[in-house]
């Protein structure tokens, strides 16, 4: 995780009010990040399962529709 930055002296918050919305913008902000990191985990499993998932389904369907053909041809019924 990457280092917090601290903020320079000259810079420093000195009224109270500033203080409090400057707290509520990091926190914010990092709630914001959060949600963006975990947003692209989730895109990223959800793609890896649509993958597993194409990878086995076509083998459900061509092994019924063999079934289906061998079962029907098999007893004259095709």
């Amino acid at each position: 995780m990457a280092r917090k930055r601290k903020v320079e002296s000259s810079a420093a918050i000195v009224d109270e009010s500033d203080k409090v919305l400057y707290s509520a913008f990091r926190n914010s902000a990092n709630e914001l990040s959060q949600l963006y990191s975990q947003a692209i985990s989730h895109n990223k499993l959800s793609f890896e399962a649509g993958q597993r998932h194409a990878l086995v389904r076509p083998q459900k369907v061509f092994v019924f529709f063999l079934f289906n053909f061998f079962s029907f041809s098999c007893f004259g019924m095709a």
